[in-house]
């Protein structure tokens, strides 16, 4: 018997192959996930947020938009009007209307891979974005 641990005893059984991929664009996780709800059903994201254990931690400086963390974790709750994310909750309802990705490499070099790969730029409403960042069309 050996003294070392096995390398699957410090990895979780998720019954798959732990993928060893290239990550040629230095993907390094999420950053958050945005939300959007009609004004009237935006109090009941803030206590669903609330009652999954996360907390507010900040408010943007001029827009009607709240941060909650948990650990790692970032929602963003944007609540402003006449934005991308207005519009959005009125054609989905209560629901993710973004998320953000955090690389390693610099914005501009990820955005023109992913333009040169079939990606599609979104500029519809870019100055109501919740951070200055790239957009790319989603799924």
């Amino acid at each position: 018997m050996s003294a070392q641990p096995s390398s699957t005893a410090t990895r979780p059984n998720l019954g798959m192959q732990v993928t060893t991929f290239d990550n040629p664009m230095g993907i390094d996780g999420f950053e958050f996930v945005e939300f959007a709800a009609p004004a009237d059903q935006a109090a009941q994201l803030h206590d669903y947020f609330r009652k999954m254990g996360f907390s507010a931690v900040l408010r943007h400086r001029s827009r009607a938009i709240t941060v909650y963390r948990q650990g790692g974790v970032n929602f963003l709750l944007n609540e402003e009007p006449d934005s991308f994310a207005a519009d959005f909750a009125a054609a989905h309802g209560p629901s993710a209307c973004g998320f953000a990705i955090r690389f390693r490499t610099p914005a501009e070099t990820v955005l023109q891979t992913v333009l040169g790969n079939g990606g599609e730029a979104v500029q519809d409403r870019a100055d109501t974005r919740a951070v200055p960042a790239p957009v790319v069309k989603g799924i």
